[in-house]
C-alpha cells in the first residue's frame, strides 16, 4: 500500500495554503483605493463646511435675533469665519454643496465606468 499517494498534495494545493491571507478585509481595502479617498474626502469637508454654516445660522437667528437674510446674505468682516477677505454665509454654503455634489458626481462615473467595462 502507498500511503504517501493520499496524503500528499498536489502543488496547487500547496502553494494556494502557503499563500498568506490578506491582512485587512476586503472592506476596507475598497475605501483605500484613491479615488474612494478623493469621494470620502470631499463629502467630509462639504459636509463640514454645511455644518459651520448651520451653527452660524442657528447662533445668528435664535441668540442675536438676526434676520435669514442679513445672516445668510451680510458680510462677516470681523468674525472668526470672515478669514479677512470678506466671504459671507453664501459662499460656504455654496462651497459645501459643491464639494458633495463633485462627490456624488465622481462616485456615479466610477460606478458608470465600471459597469461599461464588464
Amino acid at each position: 500500500m502507498n500511503f504517501h499517494s493520499t496524503e500528499k498534495k498536489s502543488r496547487t494545493e500547496n502553494l494556494e495554503d502557503s499563500q498568506e491571507k490578506p491582512k485587512l478585509s476586503s472592506e476596507l481595502i475598497l475605501f483605500i483605493k484613491p479615488l474612494n479617498v478623493i469621494i470620502i474626502s470631499l463629502i467630509v469637508f462639504g459636509s463640514i463646511a454645511l455644518l459651520q454654516v448651520v451653527n452660524i445660522l442657528w447662533v445668528d437667528i435664535t441668540v442675536w435675533g438676526k434676520d435669514f437674510n442679513a445672516v445668510f446674505f451680510g458680510s462677516r468682516s470681523g468674525e472668526n469665519i470672515s478669514l479677512g477677505i470678506g466671504l459671507q454665509i453664501i459662499h460656504y454654503y455654496l462651497i459645501g454643496i459643491t464639494l458633495i455634489f463633485s462627490a456624488i458626481i465622481l462616485f456615479f462615473l466610477k460606478r458608470w465606468n465600471s459597469k461599461k467595462l464588464k
